[in-house]
Formats: C-alpha cells, structure tokens, sequence
C-alpha cells in the first residue's frame, strides 16, 4: 500500500456537527472571539492590502549574524573518564557549587513539568500551540461548504501507530469501507490552552483547562465506540465531537515532504513563471489574491499542517515543498513569492524579502535568539530569516536585506520553535540502549530523521521541553520504572547515569553532523553518536518522568550537565536552588556518579536551561 500524508483535518469544512458535541464554556467562547478578532485586524488592515505594501517603499537592512550556539567554548573532542584505578576518584565530603542562574532566552527555562503516570493520553498531541485555534481551524473554515476533503488514507497502515499525536484524534464510525463512495468519522477536538496567536494590543491569555484538558483515552483503536469519545468530552470540558462524512473521489497533487509522500486536492491556483525584483511583487501578490484557489490553497495546505502536528517552521517547509514541486516551471523568485502569499494567509507573519540576488521570507519565533542565523528586528519584532532549501549563505559575510514596510499594529501570528507532537507516517526504526542490567528497547520513527535534521537551533531548554512522538517516550518511561523500581535515589540515578554513559557512542556535533546540532530526546535513538547536550536532554527528562526526581538540565562553557535532588544527603558537590541541595549528575562524565564534576567545572557558575520540579 502507498504511504502517503493525507489531509484530514479540513474535513470539517463539508461536515455537520454530529449528536455528541458539547458546547465549549464561555470562558472558552470568549478566547475564540479574541483570536477570530485579532485575525479579522490582519485581515483588514494587511492582507487586503498587501498588494500595495509591496509596490511600496522597501526598505534596506543589514542582518545580524547570531552566535554559532549558546556554548562559549569548544566541546571536548573526546569524552572524559573517571582515570581507571580501584577506587573512585576522591570527592569532598561537602563541597559548594556556585550558585547558578537561569538561562535568558528559553522559554520552557523555568516551568514547572507533569511526571509521567498522571493521566497523559491525549494530551501527547493536538499539534503546535499555535495551530490550534488560528486563521484556518476547523471552526473558522465552516462557512466553506460542500469542499470534498480526501481522507482515503486514514485508518490504513499508510497512518500514525497512534492518533493521539494528531492535533484532532479521529475514530471510524463506520469501518467497513470497502465499495462505498464515502464514510464517516468522527473527531474529538481539544483545544491547546497554551497557544499563542501573536503580539497583540489588548490580547487575552489562553484559559487554562489544567489536568481536565488531559483526557486518559487511547485512540490508537480506528474502530473506537461513540461513548468513549463522549466521555473524553465529558472529562475535558473544552473539547467537542464532530461527525461528518467524507467523499472518495477526488483528484490530488502529490507531494514529497521530507521524504514521505504528501497529497493536497488538485486546485488550479497560477502563479507568475517569472519574478523580477520587488517592482513586480505587489502586483504578482494581486494576481494571486484574484484567485479564490489561492486562498483555498492556503486553506488545504493549513489543514495538513494541522494533522501532521507542524508549528511555523515546518509549515513553511510543507509549504515551500509544495509550491517547488507544483510550479516547477516558474522561477524561484516567482516561488518565493507564491509560499509568503500561502503563508500570510495562514495568518503567519511572513514577510518576503530580498536577501542580495535571492528572494527569501523571515519569521518571527517567540525564542528570543535562534542561533547559526541572521536575525533582523523591525518595529521590534525579530524575524529569523529562514533559507531557500538547499541554500547556504556565507558565514558571518555582510549581506543585503531589503524588504516593504508594513503596519506594526496589526501583525500576523509569531510562531514557537518548540514541538508538541508530530505525526508522520510510521517508518519503523528498533533501538535496543543497554549497559548491564538497565536496557531500553522499542522502535522510533525513522521519518522524524529528515525532517528534524537541519532544524533551527533554538535555545537548549527549548529542546528539552519539546517532545516528538510521545508514545516513544512513554514506553521508555515504563520500561525504566519497572526496572528501577525499589532501588534508593542514589542507586537509580547512578544506573541511569552509567546507562548514559555506555550505551552511547560519543561524537562532537562539529564531527558527526558538520554543524552544532542539539537533539530532541528522540532523535537519541536515531543516531548512532550524540553528545553532551543530547544526554543531558535526555537523562533530565528521565530522571523527573521516570524517578521522579526535580532535576535542573544546567549549562556550563562548552558543556551541557544535569544536577539532581535526591532523598538523602551525600558527598559530593551540590548548589541550593529554593531550599533544594541539587547534586552535580553527569551523563557525559564516564564513570562518575552524582555528587561527582568535571574539574574544569567545579568553580564555574553554571546557568538552568530547564527546570524539572
């Protein structure tokens, strides 16, 4: 069977609220006015306008190179080791480390996390934050009916292990499908209470469902009863059950992205063969915004995005995928301008710009630096500026930006590099971690590969506090626990600390990959290397979820560490965070055990790129 990427989430559009809906509180409602007003504010006052800001006055710049990474001194080439002689090398009984601060920049540095073994479910996906309930979500694109939306992949092999990574969880109503020219579904939708729709006057924050919004359901089952759908409803409060039916016979483009195959319907959206410089921008915009295809195009593409879990990022890639792939005969600049035109009307802030003799786009990211890029701020806001695929700009060289002025008091939505769950098309990858009697086997997805490679390095903490595949993690998660389970503090962390130690091979980023290149925890089980902000991702996400231990994921000059609170006191080096003793626990320190720290680092003050307590 073909594995392909389908939309289903633009489903909604030709379908009719089904009998076990339940209406979302006012709370709620008035959120969801807020964001459709602060769309309606974009839509008025830049998209209908768009056209004459790029036949405007374009301004020029001189972008910011940011720092290669968040490290001011190399990683060490080679792993260092506890020296092999009988005893441990010796530690003081007491030894204070300076105290440490926490990292500016990431946005996840301080939060407080949820172990594992609450009630989790679906609260492992329901896509990026901000895809939640912005321009393009089921409920603002009901007003389009009769659209036939193609979900002929979904309930096959071609789809996730688990929907609960989709930003809507789906069950078949009807699984007998063969023969027929349609068949229903039925969508449970939970709203993310954490998302963001942009930097606004006036604009409210999310409320905030807390532990009703985690609803304890597995939607692996395709074939899933209507009552238990109901009670996620009736559990969360927030989210609602949709049914509608969705036709078969459709016509669609197919795509590749990252790898895995890709559909949207067929639409007959044009765009110029030829861009020849801004002077012809605002008018290819116009030709564009004619065309209700190109709006609907928008709309589709959003929809994918939706299902597969995208934030802002990787919709810019899905789209720059599409449209270098449907308008192979037009030029890039042409290009270009057609993927800020689909993404504007996804309510991105996305702003085209002329980088030397290359059209580009910039976005702003809620992270307050993304390094190894150019930045430029304008009105305050700083943008990122996101390459052509393939591109590679000269490091550090002095380039030219040029790019239209816009209203700074109505701009569309910023994006959050964090993930919150991707589901892709299963490509199965087993993985069996072990040192002595502590082992981790499972199979990881081997399509978050491609797709992860070159993503923007944002901040450590931000790494950490994103997550992938969340089944994965909570398969690890489980194994741990029963295999640690009746050891003290102590004697789990030092076997997951050794697990660390030996089941992985290490390699600088600089060596294995070409470029600085920070793991999600996931991608631990990818590669065959990693290095020390890898493992301590890793180890500090293990130590809180699956010991239950608050952690610090610490960073230090050209090194990344953990420290841990444990239920006794020991020797060893610590440092006191709110009341706290947290004791040095390297995963990079071959041989060491918690208490132990590098010498390099014994008085350096090390600053807190996550919190987990």
């Amino acid at each position: 069977m073909r594995k392909c990427i389908t939309i289903l989430s633009g489903c909604i559009l030709i379908g009719a609220t089904g009998a076990l809906s339940q209406s979302p509180s006012a709370e709620y409602n008035k959120f969801r006015q807020q964001i459709l007003s602060d769309y309606d504010n974009f839509k008025s006052r830049i998209l209908e306008h768009y056209g004459d800001f790029l036949n405007g006055e374009w301004h020029e710049f001189e972008p910011l190179w940011e720092e290669e990474s968040p490290y001011t001194q190399p990683k060490p080439e080679a792993l260092p080791e506890i020296p092999e002689i009988p005893e441990p090398e010796p530690q003081p009984e007491v030894a204070k480390l300076p105290d440490p601060k926490f990292t500016e920049g990431s946005l996840n540095g301080i939060m407080a996390a949820t172990p594992s073994g609450s009630a989790r479910g679906l609260s492992s996906g329901f896509g990026s934050s901000e895809l939640s309930a912005g321009f393009g979500s089921s409920d603002m694109n009901i007003d389009i009916p009769g659209k036939k939306i193609d979900a002929s992949g979904f309930g096959g092999s071609s789809m996730p292990k688990t929907m609960a990574q989709s930003p809507s969880a789906a069950a078949l109503i009807k699984s007998e499908i063969a023969g027929k020219s349609s068949y229903e579904l039925a969508v449970l939708r939970l709203p993310d209470p954490g998302f963001a729709f942009g930097s606004f006057p006036g604009q409210t924050a999310a409320p905030n469902p807390g532990e009703s919004g985690i609803v304890n359901i597995d939607m692996s089952d395709r074939r899933m009863k209507p009552e238990d759908l109901q009670r996620a409803v009736d559990e969360s409060g927030y989210a609602t059950v949709e049914t509608f039916t969705v036709p078969q016979n459709q016509t669609n483009f197919m795509f590749d992205y990252y790898g895995m195959e890709a559909f949207v319907p067929e639409i007959d959206f044009k765009i110029n063969k030829t861009l020849a410089g801004p002077e012809e921008t605002g008018d290819h915009w116009n030709k564009m915004a004619s065309q209700e295809e190109g709006v609907e195009t928008s709309r589709q593409l959003f929809g994918l995005a939706q299902q597969l879990g995208l934030n802002g990022y990787l919709t810019f890639r899905l789209v720059e995928s599409y449209v270098n792939q449907k308008f192979k005969d037009s030029d890039a600049n042409a290009r270009m301008s057609a993927i800020h035109f689909l993404l504007s009307n996804m309510g991105y802030d996305a702003r085209l710009l002329k980088l030397d003799n290359i059209f580009t786009i910039m976005m702003p990211f809620d992270q307050k630096v993304v390094y190894a890029t150019m930045s430029q701020t304008i009105d305050g806001r700083k943008y990122t500026i996101l390459y052509p695929d393939g591109y590679e700009p000269p490091k550090g060289q002095s380039m030219r930006l040029m790019t239209c002025n816009l209203p700074s008091n109505a701009l569309g939505k910023t994006s959050d590099l964090r993930l919150t769950g991707l589901s892709l098309p299963m490509k199965a990858k087993s993985f069996n971690l072990t040192n002595g009697n502590l082992s981790l086997k499972g199979e990881v997805n081997e399509n978050i590969q491609k797709i992860l490679h070159h993503y923007p390095q944002m901040p450590t903490g931000d790494f950490a506090s994103s997550w992938v595949d969340s089944q994965l993690r909570e398969s690890i998660v489980a194994q741990l626990k029963d295999q640690l389970a009746g050891k003290s503090d102590r004697e789990a962390v030092n076997a997951l600390m050794a697990l660390c130690h030996k089941g992985f091979n290490y390699s600088t980023d600089q060596d294995f990959h070409g470029f600085e290149k920070p793991y999600f925890l996931e991608e631990n089980f990818i590669y065959d290397k990693n290095d020390c902000e890898d493992r301590a991702i890793f180890f500090s996400y293990l130590l809180w979820n699956a010991l239950g231990l608050p952690c610090q994921l610490v960073q230090y000059p050209g090194h990344e560490s953990a420290t841990v609170a444990v239920d006794e006191d020991i020797s060893g080096y610590f440092y006191n965070t709110d009341g706290t003793k947290y004791y040095s626990a390297d995963p990079t320190y071959i041989g060491s055990t918690v208490g132990m720290v590098m010498k390099a680092f014994r008085t350096a003050s090390p600053t807190i790129d996550k919190q987990y307590k």
